[in-house]
């Protein structure tokens, strides 16, 4: 049981960095070519057009935002294996901040207000879609400039940890009973 919980928290670990990665063998969506791209199954060259005007993808769900492409398409195009998403930092940052500098994805009014002294002053009235709201909450940093999903990978590393001293802790307890 022991042995089956410590795999269980290495592979939770581990598998976030191991499905970031492209192996040699698969397609990377963000770079590949549109004769690449041909390669993955139902991916014609109408699709692959498509899929170039649609980068950067952060995941390959985010394949379902290309026209043609439905779950089911996915699932199909995930069970293959061929292809895989790899995007780095800076990718996702540019991507991030040319998204939030277009003038359909953010809105701002400004309102004239009274409080109870019957002051008169003006509140920003912001209007953000749900995708800005994801694009910003991906690129959080902190004042070091270490990205928020660094904190969750080392808070999910102190957990395995934290859980692999427990259970020794634990066998040493039985063991001494």
């Amino acid at each position: 049981m022991e042995r089956i919980t410590l795999v269980f928290f290495l592979i939770l670990i581990l598998s976030g960095n191991i499905l970031a990665k492209c192996s040699e063998e698969q397609i990377n969506i963000n770079t590949a070519s549109m004769t690449e791209l041909d390669e993955i199954i139902y991916v014609g060259p109408a699709t692959a057009t498509k899929i170039i005007d649609a980068r950067p993808f952060d995941s390959m769900d985010d394949l379902i935002r290309v026209k043609g492409i439905g779950n089911i398409t996915l699932d199909k195009i995930k069970t293959e294996g061929l292809a895989c998403v790899e995007t780095s930092e800076k990718e996702k940052k540019e991507n991030n901040t040319k998204e939030l500098n277009e003038e359909e994805s953010l809105s701002e009014i400004t309102l004239p207000v009274t409080n109870l002294n019957n002051e008169i002053k003006e509140i920003r009235i912001i209007k953000l879609n749900s995708k800005d709201i994801k694009d910003n909450n991906s690129i959080q940093e902190n004042k070091e400039g270490i990205s928020i999903e660094k904190y969750a990978n080392f808070g999910l590393l102190a957990l395995g940890i934290l859980v692999l001293i427990l259970l020794f802790l634990q066998r040493k307890k039985d063991g001494l009973e």
